[in-house]
């Protein structure tokens, strides 16, 4: 999947989960509150708000933690979707990042999905 504003851009590949030991990995991470994914952005509160209004089930609203702010969201597919925002003076660690965008709805009916660049 890729975001139709950048089609050239960063893409998401999504598998089917058939192996079962994959699918008890799967739920044992999830179980524990372990996100399977991590994406970063400039607003962490305004995507959350906007993903929330679109129906995603947000298990962590925007918290501070050390060095950022993070939601977590359930998929709705077996996995937790995290999202963070780093503080000032900490951009530089992240060289290779994909801000949440407004398509971030796509995956499944109320989950994240495609992410630009």
């Amino acid at each position: 999947m890729a975001s139709p504003d950048e089609p050239d851009g960063t893409e998401l590949q999504l598998a089917l989960n058939d192996n079962p030991a994959a699918k008890a990995y799967q739920q044992a991470i999830f179980q524990q509150g372990q996100p399977a994914v991590m994406f970063y952005t400039d607003d962490v509160k305004g995507d959350y708000e906007r993903i929330k209004a679109r129906g995603a089930e947000f298990t962590m609203p925007p918290t501070e933690v050390t060095g950022s702010t993070i939601a977590k969201l359930n998929d709705t597919c077996g996995n937790l979707i995290q999202i963070t925002q780093l503080r000032a003076g900490r951009a530089a660690v992240r060289q290779h990042r994909c801000p949440v965008s407004a398509d971030v709805h796509r995956l499944h009916v109320s989950t994240p999905g495609t992410l630009p660049s």
